[in-house]
């Protein structure tokens, strides 16, 4: 799930409830006044919100929709002011770009001509070179390249990679998203995937975490320091 820092439970709420129509689906603290963890979700789109100072603000996610301009018309009768145009890109996907009260950035996506496509969030996290991404995201953590794209031969590139149902977009433009965000990512059995990694490289120092919400999570830091979460 794309993960998203915030600094106020009441901010939030008003955008991602309120204004987007999201729904809580869980609320995590430590103790009754500790910073929130917590999952909202809309439809199939889910995303988690946390306040917690262990990320940056200005992370940045796809929304896959299918259809974009409807949810451009939703959002503008609520606030006019507060709403872009749509952007038809070249790629053929209609786009409507929102940023949050904290600097998150949120790309709501679809294709010119409504479909069924598949509805779902994709975390969107800075990579700083091509090479080393695809040493780290394909060569080790073992996903594969979707598509690519760049605006000319040697322009900054945007690349989708998945592994099995994971998906993340990968992008060295400045402006997208900030170096150092991160994302949360539900594997099937974390035991076998830590295995596997270990195999590939057997000085990795990470181990496996058991939280006490009854989840065993494996942290990561890819080399442009975003952080990856595999958990179940």
């Amino acid at each position: 799930y794309p993960s998203f820092r915030i600094n106020s439970f009441q901010e939030a709420h008003a955008f991602y409830i309120d204004f987007l129509g999201f729904e809580v689906y869980f609320e995590w603290r430590e103790a009754p006044d500790a910073p929130v963890y917590m999952g909202i979700s809309k439809g199939s789109l889910a995303i988690h919100l946390f306040e917690h100072k262990i990320g940056l603000y200005g992370a940045s996610a796809v929304l896959d929709v299918k259809d974009a301009f409807e949810v451009y018309e939703e959002l503008v009768k609520k606030k006019p002011d507060m709403i872009e145009n749509l952007i038809v890109q070249p790629w053929g996907k209609s786009e409507l770009h929102l940023r949050d009260p904290f600097g998150n950035k949120l790309n709501f996506t679809s294709g010119t001509t409504p479909t069924d496509t598949i509805v779902r969030a994709i975390p969107v996290l800075r990579i700083g070179n091509y090479e080393e991404a695809v040493s780290y995201y394909v060569d080790y953590l073992g996903f594969r390249i979707n598509f690519e794209w760049r605006h000319h031969a040697n322009f900054p590139i945007y690349m989708g990679i998945s592994k099995g149902d994971l998906a993340l977009h990968l992008t060295e433009h400045e402006g997208d998203v900030h170096f150092g965000t991160g994302t949360l990512m539900d594997v099937d059995n974390i035991s076998l995937l830590y295995k596997d990694l270990l195999n590939r490289k057997p000085k990795m120092t990470e181990e496996l975490i058991n939280q006490p919400w009854k989840k065993t999570e494996l942290h990561l830091r890819d080399p442009f320091e975003n952080l990856l979460i595999f958990t179940s």
